[in-house]
Formats: structure tokens, C-alpha cells, sequence
């Protein structure tokens, strides 16, 4: 059945995980009223510790289960077991919790004036265990920008483009790449530089935009233009997240782009200065 709000079909066929690579979907879409609450929904407990990269590990201030490197691992070695322990952490948010945080995370990006119409917005479609994007491309849609969406394009060298997604009646067929993750069958590409608007995921992030990925480097390297000029270029970067996924520091490696803002459940933070994209 279609959502006569968006277009879209309201329904996600699912296939079996053991089944995803090649399998065709369609996007589920859900109308939101806007939430009545504006509190975090993530975990609360322990700490755990980061290497800073420039000898040591700091703890971190947001709760997660306890994690202390040994003395022999390399960084690489402490960034893969943080990310098992982040990942860990965002799995365990417990399904009502997720929705609501979705609901929110919607909202605050619109109230940020990220979802102007006409704006070409990047958009990541989310795995389960990420914050659900579903709830944001519903409303980004409903707004008038124009939507676009990540594809694979070349595995071995990590490369990637954005795909035009639209609203329509026959719906906007996917498929699951090799990650699991939706991606546009079919479409125009175009290049990082020519959005508006890049609303990335992340495994973490901290006070100071550093963010890590799942760790193949996609978005670093579609955005390294940003690091050879040495400017701020479009598109604005804003992350979107749990709360409970930040900590006390990251390591800034030199490949490593840095958020302009980041958006979660809880909040919008800024770390360049405002700038209308």
C-alpha cells in the first residue's frame, strides 16, 4: 500500500540475511508526529578507555562496557576492538528506544534547516543496528529536496557515488550490496561535491567532530578533496547518531575528515562555524 504523503510504499519486503547480496526491496517509509520528548535514550553504566594517538588512553565519558587495550596492540588494533565495543553498545538500544530516537533525530535535523526544498541532501539508508534514517527520508522527501543516496561502485578500492532517490508511485527499487546495505539499483551518479547537505553515519564520534566509521574509509575518500585544499568546501558534513555513541577523544589521523556538525537523539552540536549550505 502507498504512503500518500510521500508516494512511497509503506511496507519493507525483507529477504533472509543469509540471502541479502542481490536481493531486491522496496523503502518502508512511516509518518511521524513530531516528539513530545527531546531527551537522550542511550545506555547508562561504565566507562571505557581510547588511545589518543599521542600515548595513552583516555577514558571516556559516555558509558560503554570496559575496554582496556593490551600493551602490545597497535592503534589499528585499539580502533577495530573500540569499534566492536561501540557497535555492541548501539545494538543494545532496545527497539522503542530506537524508534523514539528516530522520531527525534528526524525533527532536530529538520528544525537545524537542513531540509529546505530543492536542497540535495545526501542520505545513508541504515543498517538495523544504526539509528533508522527511515523517519528522516520520510520527511526529507515530504519537504522537496532532492534525495541521494550512496552506491558502491568499486569495492577493492572503496569508491563510491550518490544515486537519486525519489518519490513515485512504483516506489524506488534497491537492491542490498555486499554490506547488507540498501543501495539504488539504477540511476545517475553524481560526485560528493555536487550535495548540498552529507548526513554520514558513524560508529563514534567525539567533542571535536572526529568521527570513525565502520572502517573501510568510503567517506574519506570521497571527501579527501576536502583535506588537499584545505578548505571548507560543500557539502556541509553532519553525522547522525545514538547519544551513547560518543567519547572523550578520537585519534585525528591525517586521512580522517572531520564533521562540520553532528546530530543525535539528544542534540545538535556544532564544530565550524555556521554557514547556510
Amino acid at each position: 500500500m502507498l504512503d500518500t504523503w510521500t508516494g512511497l510504499p509503506r511496507t519493507l519486503i525483507e529477504t533472509p540475511r543469509s540471502q541479502v547480496f542481490g536481493s531486491t526491496v522496496h523503502v518502508r517509509l512511516e509518518r511521524e508526529a513530531l516528539p513530545a520528548k527531546t531527551g537522550s535514550t542511550c545506555c547508562s553504566g561504565s566507562r571505557a578507555t581510547v588511545r589518543t594517538g599521542t600515548g595513552g588512553w583516555r577514558l571516556l565519558s559516555s558509558p560503554v562496557t570496559q575496554f582496556t587495550p593490551p600493551a602490545s596492540s597497535t592503534d589499528a588494533d585499539a580502533l577495530r576492538a573500540l569499534r566492536r565495543v561501540l557497535r555492541a553498545r548501539r545494538r543494545a538500544v532496545p527497539p522503542a528506544e530506537r524508534r523514539r530516537a528516530a522520531r527525534r533525530l528526524a525533527w532536530r535535523v529538520e528544525s537545524a534547516g537542513w531540509l529546505r526544498a530543492g536542497l540535495r541532501l545526501g542520505l545513508y539508508l541504515a543498517l538495523p543496528e544504526e539509528i533508522d534514517t527511515a523517519p528522516l527520508l520520510a520527511r526529507a522527501l515530504a519537504r522537496g529536496c532532492r534525495v541521494f543516496v550512496p552506491r558502491v561502485t568499486d569495492y577493492r578500492r572503496h569508491r563510491m557515488r550518490f544515486l537519486p532517490l525519489q518519490a513515485g508511485a512504483a516506489g524506488p527499487a534497491l537492491r542490498r550490496g555486499r554490506y547488507g546495505i540498501l543501495e539504488p539499483g539504477q540511476g545517475i551518479a553524481v560526485g560528493v561535491r555536487r550535495l548540498d547537505v552529507l548526513l554520514m553515519p558513524l560508529v563514534g564520534f567525539d567533542a571535536q567532530g572526529h568521527r570513525i566509521g565502520m572502517g573501510k574509509g568510503y567517506y574519506d575518500r570521497a571527501l579527501a578533496y576536502r583535506n588537499r585544499r584545505g578548505t571548507r568546501e560543500r557539502p556541509l558534513l553532519v553525522g547522525l547518531a545514538f547519544e551513547c555513541q560518543q567519547v572523550d577523544a578520537l585519534p585525528a589521523r591525517p586521512h580522517d575528515i572531520p564533521l562540520d556538525r553532528l546530530a543525535t537523539d539528544a542534540g545538535v552540536r556544532h564544530f565550524t562555524p555556521p554557514h547556510t549550505p
